[in-house]
């Protein structure tokens, strides 16, 4: 049984990062296969995740942004989406000449989040 829970602690130690947020497996669905994670967690109403496809220019993300204050970019006339969390809504940004970004903001509770797919 020891050796059991050893091999058990072992391999949790091993493990990518999670995101507390959304499960690898969705991006993965999302972007269109494997994706590399970097999770930076503090406490379960902030921090941020970021899943990547690929590399350089043509590299696909999906970015996530939790915490206490409001800091997405999206103007007062942005698309409103019902059911996801109070106030949230969609807008698209520019991120070079030949690229653009989908954000979706918006807060549960007390939460706020921003998620960017580029």
């Amino acid at each position: 049984m020891l050796f059991i829970v050893a091999l058990a602690a072992t391999a949790l130690g091993q493990t990518s990062p999670a995101c507390p947020w959304v499960p690898s497996g969705t991006a993965e669905r999302l972007l269109g296969g494997e994706v590399t994670v970097v999770a930076h967690v503090e406490g379960s109403a902030a921090g941020s995740c970021s899943f990547t496809r690929g590399s350089g220019e043509g590299a696909a993300s999906i970015e996530i942004l939790v915490g206490p204050m409001d800091t997405h970019p999206c103007p007062q006339d942005s698309v409103k989406l019902k059911a996801l969390g109070n106030g949230a809504v969609q807008c698209r940004h520019g991120i070079s000449p030949s690229r653009q970004s989908d954000q979706i903001a918006g807060r549960i509770r007390n939460v706020f989040f921003v998620v960017t797919l580029s």
